[in-house]
Order: C-alpha cells, then sequence, then structure tokens
C-alpha cells in the first residue's frame, strides 16, 4: 500500500527515482525509438514529428561512467536534406541542427538534474558530443566535438 513517500511502511526515495526516470527517458533516445515510426511519415506530416524522428535516427547515446560522462554522436546524413530549391538544404540543416542544440541541452540539463537527487548517477559529471557529417557512407570533414560539464 502505497502512503506518501512510503509502502508497506518502508520508505521510498521519490527525488531518487524520479530523477532515475527523467534521465533514463533521455537516455533512451536513438534509432530504436525511431525506425517503424519515422518510415511511415510524409513531407506533409507534422514538423516536429520528422525533426524528433530524424533526431532519433542519428542519435547514439553512450553511458561512460569510467570516464565520469554521458556520451553523444550523432551521425548526420546531409543528403537527406537535399532540395531543388537554392539555399533550403542549408536551411533545413540548419534548423535541424537548432533542434540538435535544444535536445543536447536538454539531456545535459537533466544530467545535472539527476546527478543532484540520485547519488548513483553522481559520477556522471560531463556530456561529450561528437557530431559526424556524410555524405551517404563518406565523412565531411571536420566533424564537431565538445563537451558540456
Amino acid at each position: 500500500m502505497l502512503l506518501g513517500d512510503h509502502v508497506n511502511g518502508q520508505q521510498v526515495q521519490l527525488r531518487t527515482i524520479a530523477a532515475s526516470l527523467r534521465f533514463a527517458d533521455e537516455l533512451a533516445e536513438g534509432p530504436q525509438r525511431n525506425e517503424r515510426l519515422f518510415s511511415g511519415l510524409t513531407l506533409e506530416s507534422n514538423r516536429s514529428r520528422r525533426s524528433y524522428h530524424r533526431y532519433a535516427s542519428c542519435t547514439n547515446v553512450s553511458a561512460d561512467r569510467g570516464n565520469e560522462r554521458i556520451r553523444l554522436t550523432y551521425e548526420i546524413q546531409i543528403n537527406e536534406f537535399a532540395s531543388s530549391e537554392p539555399g533550403a538544404q542549408l536551411a533545413a540543416l540548419t534548423e535541424f541542427l537548432a533542434f540538435v542544440f535544444q535536445r543536447i541541452a536538454k539531456l545535459d540539463e537533466e544530467r545535472r538534474y539527476a546527478r543532484f537527487y540520485c547519488p548513483a548517477l553522481a559520477p556522471f559529471k560531463q556530456t561529450d558530443v561528437a557530431i559526424n557529417f556524410y555524405n551517404g557512407s563518406t565523412l565531411v570533414p571536420p566533424a564537431a566535438r565538445f563537451q558540456l560539464g
């Protein structure tokens, strides 16, 4: 029986559980959240849904406890932004990168929050980010790398 922050007379650390779940949800980004849903979207689909699923398809998240970091790696296919209109490819890629940076900031914010409320997550002191751009199978230099700490 749940009473406040107790279950069957035992104290439950609600903040620890909440912080863990919020952080786990952020860490669950990636292709596994995307495959079935993204394949059915059309150009007429909701723009934010397309951005989210495009984001999930290029995101790889790794919790690296030994190096005290969360590692985000993005593999962005620039040919997915191709357009016949001049400047449209750059505009679409720029808009998508703004979305990526918002998601990076949100994950880092959740990492900081989780560390404060959940001692088991305290070792994760920074978020490392690598953004790789590809044209087909060819890596387009330079790739971007940075840390949030």
